[in-house]
């Protein structure tokens, strides 16, 4: 699950650095790249959602015995108050728009190290992957 997260936030992050050249004209702009950057880079950025819920939620409840509601309602929470914050700084007078590339490759480059210092023990390792059944 770690090495799953890893591998989309740094597929994510290498979109985002694309995008941002290209919105920069920092390399040649089309609009294909425009499109391939930005729908790979949400794409990957939005299939780690879950996988971070479930991955929190075995941690929690490994080191101490939290609920998957109380694990879930933090996080949901932390979302939405960031999502808030995000949506609050569009009314700062001039500062324009540069600033979401930016913020885009600042937020996933941080959450790299994040994931990378977390393990999950044996016993919740094991869990998660007998809760995951292939048919």
């Amino acid at each position: 699950m770690r090495q799953t997260l890893v591998a989309l936030l740094l597929l994510s992050l290498a979109c985002f650095v694309w995008l941002a050249l290209l919105c920069l004209r920092v390399i040649h702009f089309s609009l294909d790249q425009l499109y391939v950057a930005t729908v790979l880079g949400v794409t990957c950025s939005y299939s780690c959602a879950p996988i971070f819920y479930e991955y929190a939620v075995a941690l929690a409840a490994s080191s101490s015995g939290s609920s998957e509601v109380l694990v879930g309602a933090l996080m949901s929470g932390s979302v939405n108050a960031t999502t808030g914050v995000f949506l609050l700084v569009f009314f700062v007078p001039g500062l324009g728009t540069t600033w979401m590339n930016w913020g885009l490759i600042l937020t996933t480059a941080a959450a790299v190290p994040m994931v990378l210092k977390t393990r999950l023990p044996e016993a919740a390792s094991k869990s998660v992957a007998s809760d995951v059944k292939l048919a």
